[in-house]
């Protein structure tokens, strides 16, 4: 994840983001000034494409306390997707395992830089 981010000042971020491209991993985050002195900040993304934005609320900052950020996780906060169907497969093949002598374990031998382990009993 890159550690770059937007700070947007947007009192109608619905309006003045909607034509923007925000990727489900962007880091935009929106700004609002709210009556005595408070700002308050929230994250914006879209889960896909066409999908409305997602603005979920990530801190506040305030002259008394200062800045005070939610302790949420950030993939925590992105879990949901909003009903957004994935396409996955699965294929189950057959690979050749030589056991080593130190040990049970055996190494798969796949094509590709990967290599994995295995338990054999």
């Amino acid at each position: 994840m890159d550690n770059s981010f937007w700070l947007i000042k947007s009192a109608n971020p619905k309006e003045s983001l909607k034509n923007l491209e925000l990727r489900m991993d962007s880091n935009v985050f929106i700004y609002k000034m709210e009556p005595n002195h408070v700002v308050t900040f929230k994250e914006v993304y879209r889960v896909a494409r066409g999908m409305p934005l997602v603005m979920n609320p990530v801190g506040i900052w305030s002259p008394v306390f200062g800045l005070v950020l939610t302790r949420i996780y950030y993939w925590d906060r992105r879990k949901d997707l909003y009903g957004l169907g994935l396409t996955g497969a699965v294929m189950e093949v057959s690979l050749p395992c030589f056991r080593t002598m130190s040990s049970l374990k055996c190494i798969l031998l796949l094509s590709g830089p990967a290599i994995q382990t295995c338990s054999n009993a």
